[in-house]
């Protein structure tokens, strides 16, 4: 006997594999079968087949798009502000890299001759470059420093309490598996 059913609905389908004398509605004489409740069966003569046609394409994994792209338009604004904020951030922290070392080169040779006794007092014109040099370097990166500061975007999300419980027992589970 095979049967096929759809879920829920109640609608099934059964018929005998094997001898057609077999071939008896549930719970009829000479059936094999004794008479229980099932539920209600369609009479395979009324069935209409569905249209089905066999797909010769390869199959393919359905993904989702990217979270890049999963931009709604009121948050377009915001998302290109964060975009903006990020590369800035990136060539500022890089622009630091490089102020770094220039404040320590210059650093180093202005208290190469600041210690001494000699140079200075013998180059004063070349021991106050190496003075300015080193002071300007020193602000220099203390004001990308700043800059990098101020590349921080700070925010604050409200969300309400009936959206707020259902958004943190879903981060829970996530966070469980």
């Amino acid at each position: 006997m095979g049967t096929a059913s759809i879920p829920g609905t109640g609608i099934s389908y059964r018929q005998h594999i094997g001898s057609p004398s077999l071939n008896h509605p549930s719970g009829t004489p000479g059936s094999q079968e004794p008479a229980t409740k099932s539920p209600p069966t369609l009479n395979p003569s009324v069935l209409v087949p569905l249209p089905f046609r066999a797909s010769t394409a390869p199959i393919e994994e359905v993904r989702s798009a990217s979270t890049e792209l999963l931009t709604s338009a009121s948050l377009a604004d915001l998302k290109k502000l964060l975009q903006t904020t990020f590369e800035e951030r990136e060539d500022i922290s890089h622009e630091i890299e490089i102020a770094r070392s220039q404040k320590n080169r210059a650093l180093t040779r202005y208290e190469s001759w600041g210690n001494g006794f000699l140079f200075k007092r013998i180059f004063k014109k070349a021991f106050a470059i190496r003075k300015e040099e080193a002071e300007t370097t020193t602000a220099k990166l203390d004001e990308l420093e700043e800059q990098l500061k101020l590349t921080t975007v700070a925010a604050q999300l409200e969300i309400e309490k009936e959206q707020a419980e259902p958004y943190f027992r879903m981060r829970d589970d996530f966070a469980g598996l």
